[in-house]
């Protein structure tokens, strides 16, 4: 499986957050998503062809979200409300993120550039080789290719370091 996100930053009540949009189905085959409520697979295909989205916990507290509500998100030229359709489990960063299907960021932003690429290999498939591959065919591209371990170690070690921040000021 491969998944293209365009993901980029937009400004919610006067906040940072991050706006992504992929393709859902692929998440959804995928069963990486958790939520705090509700089955995932069901949300998850409430959202292709439609003005729903989903939002990470982050997000959720720090805008007081709940599923159901509606966000007056800024799409191009117009504001889009989106029914929150879930809130899901994710601390890869503090601002938050409301992730949508890719066909609906792409009704109001068609040219809107790609960010990320994640690519899924097949059970027993050698990663390592699969890496190398993708390494070579896309040398002359301004990419990263990193290995979910990685991403998943380096936003551990992100909340590992805000832990440490905050027993620190405990002490003080």
């Amino acid at each position: 499986y491969i998944d293209v996100l365009h993901a980029f930053e937009i400004r919610y009540q006067g906040l940072r957050a991050t706006l992504g949009g992929g393709n859902v189905n692929v998440v959804r085959s995928r069963g990486a998503l958790r939520f705090l409520s509700g089955d995932a697979g069901e949300i998850l295909k409430s959202l292709p062809g439609q003005d729903r989205a989903i939002v990470t916990e982050p997000f959720a507290d720090k805008h007081h979200v709940h599923r159901g509500d509606v966000l007056q998100i800024p799409l191009g030229s117009r504001t889009v409300p989106l029914i929150v359709a879930g809130i899901y489990y994710d601390y890869s960063n503090d601002r938050g993120f409301i992730l949508i299907d890719r066909t609906t960021l792409l009704k109001s932003l068609p040219d809107q550039p790609i960010t990320d690429i994640a690519v899924y290999v097949k059970p027993g498939a050698d990663r390592a080789r699969v890496r190398r591959d993708l390494e070579t065919r896309l040398r002359d591209y301004p990419l990263s290719i990193a290995p979910n371990e990685l991403l998943r170690s380096q936003a551990v070690e992100v909340f590992d370091r805000t832990f440490a921040v905050t027993y620190a000021l405990e002490g003080v």
